[in-house]
């Protein structure tokens, strides 16, 4: 253990991984789960790309499981007796699972501390519905929180007086990056992270705010972000748009987005396109029409997208949706409807385009088990119930010629 644990401390690029995987550890009281390392040094990186041989440089944003690192730690160490649970505890020099379980005789519940010592001091501010919260879903959604208080309730006080004091510090009508926000809030540029404790509840607490479902994917975390003011992890979300400002092709990233002033554009018309190969097709056909097309990079609704579809949506624009015949482009489509109301237009979503797309595909075969709520969007709807009762799926890319030929008469 000696010598492994002097390999882990040769270099600081493997400090915060293990911190982080020993937090982890500790919530789950197990090997499991994975950590969001942001942001990586030039240390992290090489440690990592070294001990997992494989390429995370220049990354905004790196994702190790526990369950990877382990692995790569027994082959590493083939004839070491050790696990990556007793890495994280040696290497913490205090055991995780015995500090979660090392709990104080004397405790109030989590409910009676917010009411006694948080409610007082929030009362009548935004943040005191989401304390309200907190007591009514200590069992379901706070859990971990409450658990924590009472193994450590002045840490949990913290966290939560913390999360209060960014929500009502929320900008209004601009936008903050996150470190600034964070940094002018806690007098630190990280707290309010995703992978932070902070950073979770305070996605709980905007979820609420929001009428949301709290969000787990990374996209969806920034989408939620942004809503709040706040800019979060701007490099990573990103979009390509043809025709914005100048007739090329560029992509842009959420933060490039942000900072670009100019939104003019004589585009009546928005293409957005969800198949690359469709996306492209169309880009080379273009040419000086005033149309605006765009493609999310990483596909679905990205945040750099709705970032921008919501600026032009100020012009007075319509947003015609070219996307294919499955379950989860149908989904996508309907978010957008939601967020463009009448503006959004499904593009060659009918019962004739969809028969055309699936006979020359000779169809995809549905995944039966994916069961979806109904739609808000009429047209989607008609085609959802098609591929139901057909059980077939198809792409967009049969249709290219005849988006081509309806751009022909814009």
């Amino acid at each position: 253990m000696e010598s492994i644990i002097g390999f882990f401390t040769e270099s600081v690029g493997f400090e915060r991984v293990l911190k982080l995987m020993y937090a982890t550890y500790g919530r789950y009281e197990r090997v499991f789960g994975a950590i969001r390392l942001t942001d990586p040094t030039k240390e992290e990186e090489e440690v990592l790309s070294s001990f997992f041989q494989r390429d995370y440089y220049n990354q905004a944003l790196i994702r190790i499981s526990l369950a990877d690192f382990e692995r790569q730690l027994l082959k590493k160490f083939p004839y070491a007796n050790t696990s990556l649970a007793k890495l994280l505890e040696v290497y913490n020099n205090m055991p995780a699972l015995q500090q979660k379980r090392k709990k104080p005789k004397h405790v109030s519940t989590l409910s009676a501390a917010i009411a006694a010592e948080l409610l007082p001091v929030f009362e009548n501010t935004t943040a005191q519905e989401w304390l309200l919260d907190i007591s009514r879903q200590t069992r379901r959604e706070y859990r971990l929180l409450a658990d924590l208080h009472y193994s450590q309730p002045e840490i949990a006080i913290e966290r939560m007086q913390l999360v209060c004091n960014a929500i009502n510090a929320l900008p209004k009508g601009s936008l903050i990056p996150l470190a600034e926000f964070s940094e002018t809030v806690s007098n630190k540029r990280d707290t309010y992270n995703f992978e932070t404790p902070c950073g979770q509840l305070l996605l709980k607490a905007l979820a609420l705010n929001f009428e949301q479902i709290t969000p787990t994917k990374t996209e969806d975390c920034i989408k939620l972000h942004l809503q709040a003011g706040l800019l979060s992890y701007a490099k990573i979300s990103g979009v390509i748009i043809h025709g914005l400002s100048k007739k090329n092709t560029n992509a842009f990233t959420l933060e490039n987005l942000v900072n670009l002033e100019d939104f003019s554009t004589p585009a009546k018309k928005v293409l957005i396109f969800e198949e690359p190969v469709t996306f492209n097709a169309v880009c080379e056909h273009l040419g000086d029409r005033a149309l605006i097309a765009v493609h999310s990079i990483g596909g679905g609704v990205s945040a750099a997208l709705m970032f921008l579809l919501s600026k032009l949506a100020k012009k007075g624009v319509s947003f015609m949706f070219a996307g294919n015949f499955t379950f989860d482009s149908l989904i996508v489509a309907d978010k957008l409807h939601k967020e463009l109301g009448k503006a959004f237009i499904p593009w060659r979503y009918t019962r004739e385009d969809y028969e055309y797309a699936v006979e020359a595909e000779s169809g995809g075969a549905v995944l039966r088990e994916r069961k979806h709520s109904s739609l808000n969007n009429d047209t989607l709807a008609s085609i959802l119930s098609l591929i139901r009762k057909t059980g077939r799926t198809a792409s967009s890319l049969p249709l290219i010629e005849k988006y081509l030929n309806d751009i022909e008469c814009f």
